[in-house]
């Protein structure tokens, strides 16, 4: 018998992980770098023996001190993402009031939101609750917090919760600065930051938005924005009742 046999395989997924993967690798390693070369840097200034200079040495103390946190961040914001795009992460689910948790998360940002003089609307059922892991939720509220306290500062920020085929749709929107229409396709991308230079400033990973899809979307739910320049942003989730 002569002949041949063909096989053909789709490895279309697999070439476009390896991707994935590789540019994984290069933006953390362009992040690392930064502040582990202003640290590098720092050091081996101290370290001249001609170095006798103690208002620089504080300085250089303190700024330190912040790389530090900041490789701190970014380290357990890579684990994490890693732990979550592998489905390695348990949730612990409870019952709790909704409503209940974003007066807790409001307090918690009190001394933040008033300092950037941002007023807080809240539109919530009291005597309903949710089934998800608090501690998770929380992160990505907070996160959503933080970038509209950086961003819509003198302004307002609204949170709508209301529930539809079994499901808590909840809108976090503010309206501070917005974001262009070319930038809403990445947001939720790994390092991606629509303002390079303030995210740095922030202290910011660039992983806070991907955390937070991943957390959505580990529930069972999704994350979506909207958003516009000059006239704010707007988040829009969706969980499992």
């Amino acid at each position: 018998y002569d002949g041949c046999m063909i096989i053909m395989q789709d490895v279309t997924r697999l070439v476009d992980g390896e991707r994935m993967q590789q540019r994984f690798i290069a933006d953390a390693s362009h992040e690392l770098k930064t502040p582990i070369a202003s640290i590098k840097g720092m050091i081996e200034i101290i370290n001249r023996d001609d170095f006798n200079d103690d208002q620089t040495l504080e300085e250089f103390l303190a700024q330190i001190q912040i790389e530090s946190s900041r490789l701190e961040t970014i380290v357990d914001d890579l684990l994490l993402q890693s732990k979550l795009t592998a489905d390695k992460v348990h949730l612990e689910k409870t019952e709790f009031n909704l409503k209940q948790f974003f007066d807790g998360l409001i307090y918690e940002k009190r001394r933040e939101l008033h300092q950037s003089n941002i007023e807080v609307v809240l539109n919530c059922p009291s005597d309903v609750t949710i089934e998800a892991d608090h501690f998770r939720l929380n992160q990505v509220f907070t996160n959503l917090f933080n970038n509209a306290i950086n961003y819509a500062k003198g302004g307002r920020i609204k949170i709508d919760c209301d529930i539809s085929r079994d499901k808590w749709n909840i809108q976090f929107k503010d309206n501070g600065a917005g974001m262009d229409e070319a930038v809403l396709p990445h947001v939720f991308e790994r390092f991606y930051r629509g303002d390079e230079s303030r995210g740095r400033e922030n202290g910011s990973s660039g992983l806070g938005l991907a955390i937070s899809k991943s957390i959505i979307e580990a529930h069972g739910g999704s994350i979506d924005v909207e958003s516009t320049v000059g006239k704010g942003t707007n988040f829009k989730i969706k969980l499992k009742s």
